[in-house]
């Protein structure tokens, strides 16, 4: 077989590890990930599907809205992570809630290696 883009992706997260070129036939991944030839894509605007066991785009995350004080984004990915106030959390359910108590600029950023990357900007002109 010839030479041919391959990525190294982990099985669990769909996370796309690396870019190689050669020949996929003598290539061995490593635990919890698989080799999958593919024509050169963007690492981060893709993931892997481990159903179809195929590299497709990433899914745009939800929009969010702020209400009385609190920011919410219904249907998170489960397994995303969020940077709030310098500090990082895990969702653990579908939905995303920061208080907003101050008046001011926030950014709440959020990753999921299915989606891409969201930072959303919150401006709070009321204090409650």
């Amino acid at each position: 077989m010839s030479n041919v883009n391959v990525y190294q992706c982990e099985i669990e997260t769909g996370r796309i590890a690396c870019r190689m070129h050669g020949d996929p036939d003598c290539m061995k991944a490593p635990d919890g990930y698989v080799i999958v030839e593919h024509e050169h894509i963007d690492m981060e605007t893709h993931c892997y599907n481990a159903d179809s066991g195929s590299i497709e785009s990433r899914q745009s995350m939800p929009e969010g809205e702020l209400s009385g004080g609190e920011f919410t984004v219904q249907n998170i990915p489960a397994g995303a992570k969020i940077l709030w106030q310098g500090q990082m959390y895990d969702v653990n359910d579908d939905t995303l809630s920061v208080l907003v108590d101050q008046p001011g600029t926030f950014e709440l950023t959020v990753w999921h290696p299915k989606f891409m990357t969201k930072v959303y900007t919150i401006e709070n002109q009321h204090t409650d």
